[in-house]
């Protein structure tokens, strides 16, 4: 079961718009924009630091569970292997 959210913008959109708050924010001195980006950033810190992270170590389970459960597990540590070697190398 997966949840299926689409994407209020795009990413672009999404970036240009923070570039805009934030160059907004700086031009007028605005202590109430700021404090709002402020508490923003709070929430968002709370939720990864509470929900997100601690669900984490279950996700990779999953995945692992996953990949044992297909039987993919050789092709998958077979392409991981050669990403290490080449970033080592590349290094």
């Amino acid at each position: 079961m997966t949840l299926q959210i689409p994407p209020v913008l795009s990413s672009m959109s999404a970036l240009g718009m923070a570039l805009v708050h934030g160059l907004g924010i700086v031009s007028t001195g605005s202590c109430e924009m700021k404090e709002l980006s402020d508490h923003g950033r709070d929430s968002l810190e709370l939720l990864l630091s509470k929900c997100m992270i601690p669900a984490l170590p279950l996700y990779i389970a999953g995945v692992h569970a996953d990949t044992t459960v297909h039987g993919t597990v050789s092709a998958t540590l077979k392409t991981f292997s050669l990403a290490l070697v080449l970033v080592v190398v590349l290094h």
